[in-house]
């Protein structure tokens, strides 16, 4: 999708190089949090940038980047964020990306170089069709974690998490549109300890095992 956009952009502005060459496949692109800061460590210049991130977030540009383009969309406790720019030049290096992150994490990134190749990124998270249940993360965790869960259509989604001596602990229920849906669960409140996640989706059912650890 970026590396698309990215190629579209190049020729729609008349900046293309007619003889680009591919970066190299061995290269990786990586992202890190400081305080509410996201930050991206690249080895060339990145054309444009979707991210998705755990919850509800309204982050901004950081001032490295301040006039590239942002869009930003959130769904099923998730949040996707596309960076570009129709400016000729203007490129994503190593440095700060996004402020005012809070407590979100990033779960995945897609990334395309300058000439819309597309780059590695230490952020993956796989494609799924079907109802697909994944491990919670992080795991372990100290206080709060994020399920995930892939839904092939809308659809009500309820969870219930049991403590390892069989105590209900936790439960919701919620409708959510069809795709990738993520749940933050806080257990900050509870003791240490394996507790046991049975999810429902329509006539889908998955467990999980989560373990929390100070």
């Amino acid at each position: 999708m970026v590396a698309d956009l990215v190629y579209i952009i190049r020729k729609v502005v008349g900046d293309w190089n007619p003889r680009p060459v591919p970066p190299d496949e061995t290269m990786m692109t990586r992202f890190s949090t400081h305080d509410t800061t996201l930050s991206v460590e690249t080895p060339v210049r990145i054309g444009a940038l979707l991210l998705v991130f755990d919850s509800v977030i309204s982050p901004t540009l950081s001032p490295p980047i301040s006039q590239m383009s942002i869009l930003s969309a959130s769904e099923n406790g998730l949040t996707r964020i596309l960076i570009y720019s129709l400016q000729p030049g203007l490129a994503i290096e190593t440095g700060d990306l996004l402020t005012g992150t809070g407590g979100a994490n990033l779960i995945s990134a897609e990334a395309s170089d300058y000439n819309g190749f597309i780059l590695k990124t230490d952020r993956s998270f796989p494609k799924a069709k079907g109802f697909v249940l994944f491990q919670n993360s992080p795991n372990p965790f100290s206080g709060i974690t994020t399920i995930f869960i892939n839904i092939p259509e809308n659809t009500t989604i309820g969870i219930t998490i049991h403590d390892w001596a069989g105590r209900k602990v936790y439960e919701s229920e919620n409708a959510y549109s069809a795709g990738l849906v993520a749940v933050r669960w806080d257990a900050r409140n509870l003791p240490e300890g394996v507790y046991i996640a049975a999810v429902r989706a329509g006539d889908k059912k998955g467990t999980l095992y989560m373990t929390l650890s100070r």
